[in-house]
């Protein structure tokens, strides 16, 4: 059931939406932590660490994540949908500027337009643990409403 779970994820825009937005939302705590300033998710991750974001991604959904890259900037596509550290961004983009790179592809483009500065490693790692324990607290959660259905239609029967 988890292997469902995952998959309505994937292809539910909202909640990947809703998942960006937790993670911009705790980033400022983790670069706090070592860099002991204040900064935003987006002006770090849109401004410099693109890649490093991809990854994060890329990681929590387990691979099911796809790399693009323009000449500045790197998106990942998600089911059927584009997000970066924005959340969704297939009306802000323009399809045409990027190349899908494939995994092994992808560590080119890293060196091309990552920073890899300010700890983002240490925080791209924090951020990965913390994005899969939320991701696997949302798939618990859409697991307990589908067999609570299943309980009430084997009831009604």
């Amino acid at each position: 059931m988890k292997d469902y779970s995952l998959s309505y994820i994937l292809n539910n825009p909202d909640i990947i939406e809703k998942f960006i937005t937790a993670l911009t939302s705790i980033f400022p705590d983790f670069y706090y932590k070592y860099n002991h300033l204040h900064r935003d998710a987006i002006s770090f991750y849109y401004l410099g660490h693109c890649p490093s974001f991809a990854r994060i991604l890329y990681a929590i959904f387990n691979g099911n994540v796809s790399f693009y890259v323009s000449e500045s900037h790197v998106i990942t596509k998600i089911g059927d949908n584009f997000f970066d550290i924005r959340g969704y961004v297939n009306d802000r983009i323009n399809l045409s500027d990027y190349q899908e790179y494939s995994l092994e592809e992808f560590g080119f483009a890293e060196i091309k337009l990552d920073k890899f500065e300010d700890h983002s490693i240490e925080i791209e790692r924090d951020l990965i643990f913390w994005g899969k324990l939320k991701l696997n607290q949302i798939i618990l959660n859409h697991n307990q409403t589908l067999i609570k259905k299943l309980v009430i239609t084997l009831k009604i029967r």
